[in-house]
């Protein structure tokens, strides 16, 4: 299994204040402990004498990973031995990442053509209905145009035809 940086990162700060809290309360009665670093501010009360660990576990406990992060060049230097670091992993993930995005990106890419390809053919196909639409209903209204001056001029000559009749007959019952 590999560590991300801030995995590493995190486990390193633990270390640190595993390191800071040996040096405030060491195991063995020869050796001296360190004063309080001023910075740090550290309550007395929290540090157990001669128990790394407990310290260790109420300096966590009593500030959160944040303030530790922060005053991290305050807290003693770490050897770490036996540990192979990864080379610039925050650059493989950044790199990993941009595959993603660009990946992602490529992806949406296509599907956008392809759905205006779609779009594009449903939209000549479409204008093509529209243009044979449009010469039917022009023939259409020119063929009822055509049928509208044949009826008036039906309707013409049966209104001369009806007038004729009407004058014939009003002179016969004259």
């Amino acid at each position: 299994m590999r560590l991300s940086s801030a995995a590493i990162e995190s486990e390193t700060l633990e270390m640190r204040l595993f390191e800071l809290a040996k040096r405030l309360s060491p195991i063995k009665a020869d050796e001296k402990p360190i004063t309080l670093p001023e910075k740090l501010k550290i309550r007395p009360h929290l540090v157990i004498p001669s128990n790394p660990w407990e310290t260790y576990l109420n300096l966590r406990k009593d500030s959160p990973h944040r303030y530790w992060k922060f005053h991290a060049n305050d807290l003693p230097n770490i050897s770490i031995r036996d540990f192979d670091l990864p080379e610039d992993s925050e650059a493989e993930e950044s790199e990993q990442s941009a595959h993603q995005t660009f990946d992602m990106l490529t992806e949406i890419q296509n599907s956008v053509k392809t759905a205006s390809e779609q779009d594009r053919a449903e939209l000549s196909s479409l204008g093509a209905s529209l243009t044979k639409l449009s010469a039917q209903i022009r023939e259409s209204e020119a063929s009822a145009a055509l049928r509208l001056i044949g009826l008036r001029t039906k309707l013409n000559i049966l209104l001369w035809l009806l007038a004729a009749i009407l004058v014939l007959l009003a002179l016969k019952f004259r």
